[in-house]
């Protein structure tokens, strides 16, 4: 559990939280109280939890008592973000389209998966982007089978549909993607699901790195992406919400999908609500905030850095890889929930050539290995779950020495281990009932190892309020 960035004001009960069991990680949190009280948080029993930059206003004590598992990281500044007991994170008005383009009454799609719609919907793009203001190009309910890629360029105008049950099916170049999006301003795509015609499923016998199994795969062999977004050099921001790609269920982690090519310093995406792969390619100078999806793999590649790419919250089931970074490449994820699928699952390369780089990851049911293939950085597991796998759970290094820093973790498991066993381990804060090899780690306890963890969940915070709530600090 992480308890971070709350502003909590006059509480009834003795404290203002109860606490016991698995570790907690406890900051940026503001505790205000008129009525004097003793303490914020009651402990019981030897629950580890870990502090930093909490403030109290009319409160004697952050706990109720003392304890050899009460353990404090060393931050260097208070967190940016203030919040007062005013704030308000719902939102007051809804914005409606100012002009509705349909693809069907005004442009004549049919929608029944053979007849081609491609110029209809493309014609409807074009008609909101030519009124801009706030205009949308609507896809109700259908199928629409397109023969070539569909372009939504310009700025402040929407694409949209009626959720699952609107679909496009592209049926032209594998080698072409279904849509590409080219922003010079503000735009969203929402609600609804992207399908290629051509792309087969069948089920294999499949040779893993740890186990063999039966999986489904493609025969399909094309470079073409469902959405491709590429940067005209312009500031652009886009959302898309509630958008459905391939992925789900299937071990195709490197075709199809999201793909976000070479965005740099001056683009803003926000991906809400999406399913299937999600694959950021030379787009390390951008700012990408994933605020929920499901399914398919994250696949990161590129030198560049400077910008930000975050995950609030994450579900991954049978994905063949759910994280698979290359070029030592930087993430930060609050929430990454990975379950039924294979050892190699995560995995995190690099060589010594490339920018340093910091994965902060709270893996909140994990039940794999973690394999580390010359990633150039640090890889550190927060507030993360540790679950019973069908064999033994291991942090393996396939090569290379990556720092791998443990933090207010739970091991909810029989066995726990690291190989090679000597590679020393940042340990704070940690419990669990599992035989985890504590006597062969090098443990590096001091605080000072876990700062960067604050701040990298601090920024992913910042960038929540801004982006999804216009909250500027």
């Amino acid at each position: 559990m992480t308890v971070e960035n709350n502003l909590i004001v006059d509480w009834k009960n003795p404290s203002a939280i109860n606490s016991a069991g698995a570790p907690l990680l406890l900051f940026d949190n503001h505790f205000q109280s008129s009525r004097g009280k003793r303490e914020a948080v009651q402990i019981e029993g030897g629950q580890s939890i870990v502090t930093a930059h909490n403030q109290l206003e009319g409160v004697e004590s952050l706990f109720n008592r003392s304890s050899p598992n009460l353990l404090e990281v060393d931050v260097s500044s208070a967190s940016p973000i203030h919040l007062t007991r005013w704030q308000e994170f719902m939102p007051t008005e809804v914005s409606l389209p100012t002009r509705l383009f349909d693809v069907k009454a005004d442009f004549g799609a049919v929608g029944d998966g053979r007849a081609d719609d491609t110029d209809a919907l493309q014609e409807a793009i074009d008609a909101a982007r030519d009124y801009g203001t706030g205009a949308i190009a609507y896809i109700p309910k259908g199928v629409y089978r397109i023969s070539r890629s569909l372009e939504i360029k310009g700025e402040n105008y929407t694409v949209g549909g009626s959720g699952l049950f609107s679909i496009i099916k592209f049926d032209g170049d594998p080698n072409m993607d279904a849509i590409r999006v080219e922003a010079s301003g503000t735009l969203k795509l929402e609600s609804f699901r992207i399908h290629r015609e051509q792309v087969n499923y069948y089920k294999v016998s499949k040779e893993g790195r740890f186990q063999d199994r039966e999986v489904t795969v493609s025969d399909f062999d094309g470079d073409g992406a469902d959405i491709r977004q590429v940067s005209t050099g312009s500031e652009s921001f886009v959302m898309y919400h509630t958008v459905y790609a391939a992925g789900k269920y299937k071990e195709i982690p490197f075709i199809l999908g999201f793909r976000l090519d070479g965005l740099g310093e001056s683009d803003t995406v926000v991906l809400e609500n999406v399913e299937g792969n999600i694959h950021l390619h030379e787009s390390g100078e951008a700012t990408i905030l994933q605020t929920s999806g499901y399914e398919g793999t994250i696949w990161l590649k590129g030198k560049q850095r400077g910008g930000f790419f975050g995950i609030l919250t994450r579900l991954t089931t049978h994905a063949e890889h759910a994280l698979y970074v290359e070029d030592s490449h930087p993430l930060v994820a609050s929430d990454f929930y990975i379950e039924q699928s294979p050892p190699e699952s995560t995995l995190f390369m690099g060589t010594d050539s490339d920018p340093l780089g910091r994965v902060t990851l709270g893996l909140v049911k994990m039940d794999n290995q973690v394999l580390l293939d010359g990633y150039h950085g640090s890889v550190n597991l927060v507030s993360s779950q540790f679950y019973k796998p069908k064999g033994a759970l291991s942090v393996d290094f396939l090569s290379g020495d990556t720092d791998v820093n443990f933090l207010t973790s739970f091991f909810y498991l029989q066995r726990y281990s690291v190989d090679p066993e000597s590679h020393p381990l940042g340990w704070l804060g940690n419990s669990g009932s599992s035989d985890y090899n504590e006597s062969h780690f090098q443990q590096n306890t001091g605080s000072g190892f876990f700062g960067p963890i604050i701040e990298d969940l601090r920024e992913l915070g910042r960038l929540d309020l801004k982006l999804n709530y216009g909250i500027s600090q």
